[in-house]
């Protein structure tokens, strides 16, 4: 038997984030269908206790469970790494996206503050920025999110080309480890 325990009933795609970015539309799937249908359990909770003697795990959620097991998997998800920059961690949580200028990409709210704010920058297939300046969007990170993400907003520029994507990383190559 797998079961998979999880504080939330839906997972965000976080691999499909970028696509949200264009169509708005949030990319998440709800756990207890897409487990049904492959023979896995599921139990909305958090983990309270593990006991590596008993084999057992305590769960809290709407009811306590005491799960057994022969293996345990850690799969707790990654966390975003944020450069040791004075003041970004205030800046990526300043209060409501409207005066926001620097953006996290993590979870859907992440990618619908950010095209909100493009937005209102102008950054639409149908809005023309001040003639006399360009507007950037900067991307730290080149990996395959921050390759996802920069195509993506660059597909959402349309034909203006004062609306511009650069994309930065501190390795000289794009992905590397990819084929």
């Amino acid at each position: 038997r797998v079961t998979l325990v999880n504080p939330e009933p839906r997972q965000e795609l976080t691999c499909e984030l970028f696509r949200s970015l264009r169509t708005g539309s949030p990319e998440s799937f709800a756990f207890r269908k897409l487990l049904r249908s492959a023979g896995i359990e599921f139990a909305e909770g958090s983990v309270d206790e593990i006991d590596p003697i008993s084999k057992q795990l305590k769960v809290r959620g709407e009811r306590r469970l005491e799960l057994k097991y022969d293996h345990l998997v850690l799969a707790v998800g990654t966390q975003l790494m944020l450069p040791p920059i004075e003041g970004l961690q205030e800046q990526i949580e300043a209060p409501g996206p409207i005066d926001r200028r620097v953006f996290s990409f993590r979870s859907n709210a992440d990618a619908q503050n950010l095209r909100l704010a493009l937005k209102r920058l102008g950054w639409a297939s149908d809005a023309r920025p001040p003639s006399f300046r360009d507007l950037f969007v900067v991307i730290l990170g080149a990996g395959p999110t921050g390759l996802e993400v920069a195509g993506e907003i660059a597909a959402m520029r349309a034909r203006n080309p004062r609306l511009r994507v650069v994309l930065v990383d501190r390795i000289p190559d794009l992905i590397p480890d990819f084929s």
